[in-house]
């Protein structure tokens, strides 16, 4: 939910600065595709704001893996490459992997989660296919 908000306010953001009021994810990466200066400042002001959050998680939680739910990331994936940039300062950062149905995972994940708690089925890893 936070990163979708944040996508949110970076097409708002990006359709203020091309005083377009209707601005969406299509018309995004479009501009990225074609090398839009104003829009490559606002991805990567993104990207870095999204690495020290990606950061503080690292070293809070010492996670195995991190991984990325967005359309945004999924459209324009160097997206996730700037990212691990970024993060080369941290001694041991985790794989930072796309999830491969970004449409899906949030369902996915909740449906898990009942499964595990319904069929007490702690421990028990679940494998989705579709």
């Amino acid at each position: 939910m936070i990163l979708n908000g944040r996508k949110q306010k970076l097409l708002k953001k990006a359709g203020a600065l091309k005083k377009n009021k209707t601005y969406s994810l299509v018309d995004l990466v479009a501009d990225y595709n074609r090398g839009d200066a104003v829009i490559a400042d606002l991805i990567e002001n993104f990207c870095y704001h999204l690495a020290i959050v990606t950061a503080d998680l690292i070293a809070a939680y010492d996670p195995q893996m991190i991984f990325f739910n967005s359309p945004l990331i999924e459209q324009i994936p160097e997206v996730l490459k700037n990212i691990q940039m970024k993060l080369t300062f941290m001694p041991l950062v985790p794989p930072l992997v796309m999830s491969k149905d970004v449409n899906l995972a949030t369902l996915l994940g909740g449906a898990s989660m009942a499964i595990h708690k319904a069929l007490d089925m702690q421990g028990v890893r679940l494998i989705f296919h579709h």
